[in-house]
C-alpha cells in the first residue's frame, strides 16, 4: 500500500494511521488524532488531537481543530467540498480549519 510520511513530520505514535495515506513535509499529527485510508495531508499541515481525516485532502497549511471528522472532503483556503453530497462551502469557519502559511 501506498504509506508516506514526508520529511521532518511529526506523527504521535499515539496517532491512528490506515494506509493508504500520503503526510506531507513537516506536517503535525497529534496524539488521538486519525488518519484514514485515502487521506493526503498537505506539508505544514496539523491535524489536532481527536480529529479524524477519511478519504480527504487537506491543502497544504491547514490546521484541523480537535474532534473535526473530515470523510470524503477536499479542504483548502476558503472551501471546503464534500464529494460524496456535491456540497460547497466557500466560507470556512476559522475555529474548525485555519490556514496558515505554507512556505513559511
Amino acid at each position: 500500500p501506498f504509506i508516506t510520511t514526508g520529511h521532518r513530520a511529526f506523527v504521535h505514535p499515539d496517532a491512528i494511521l490506515e494506509g493508504p495515506y500520503w503526510i506531507g513535509d513537516e506536517a503535525e499529527v497529534e496524539a488521538g488524532a486519525m488518519i484514514g485510508a485515502y487521506s493526503v495531508i498537505g506539508h505544514r499541515s496539523r491535524v489536532r488531537a481527536g480529529a479524524t481525516i477519511e478519504d480527504s485532502h487537506l491543502a497544504p497549511g491547514a490546521d484541523v481543530a480537535e474532534g473535526i471528522h473530515f470523510n470524503g472532503h477536499t479542504v483548502a483556503p476558503g472551501l471546503i467540498f464534500n464529494h460524496r453530497k456535491g456540497i460547497l462551502h466557500r466560507e470556512v469557519d476559522p475555529e474548525i480549519v485555519r490556514f496558515g502559511k505554507a512556505d513559511r
